[in-house]
């Protein structure tokens, strides 16, 4: 794996994806509670349901015009734990959140609506 989950080596797209296969193929349980990362990492169109990121640390990327954070659109997060969780700017387009938990998550410019343009569609 590229990252460990720590600040200096943030958890990448593939690294998500190996601890799903790890943990039997499902995100369901896995624990990645408190981990940190990467900038803007695209997570999108993943079953990513019963998930745990309580407390987990997903960075934002600024590249002088506009701000990203982590990209969940069109992601599974059914009854995933993102309690705590630092989710600034990022974007749930589309993003299934029955059961979600949020509460205290930091989510200043997070996108929660169908599209942040109505003209792109999907």
């Amino acid at each position: 794996m590229k990252g460990d989950g720590t600040k200096e080596k943030p958890y990448t797209h593939e690294d998500v994806l190996k601890l799903i296969r790890r943990n039997g193929g499902t995100a369901k349980g896995l624990d990645l509670s408190g981990k940190w990362f990467k900038e803007a990492i695209n997570l999108s169109y993943q079953n990513l349901s019963g998930i745990i990121l309580k407390g987990a640390r997903f960075l934002s990327h600024t590249d002088g015009k506009r701000t990203e954070g982590a990209n969940f659109k069109g992601s599974d997060l059914t009854d995933a734990d993102l309690r705590d969780a630092h989710l600034e700017y990022a974007a749930f387009y589309k993003a299934e959140l029955e059961g979600t938990k949020l509460e205290g998550a930091y989510i200043e410019g997070a996108h929660l609506t169908e599209s942040p343009d109505p003209h792109l569609g999907d």
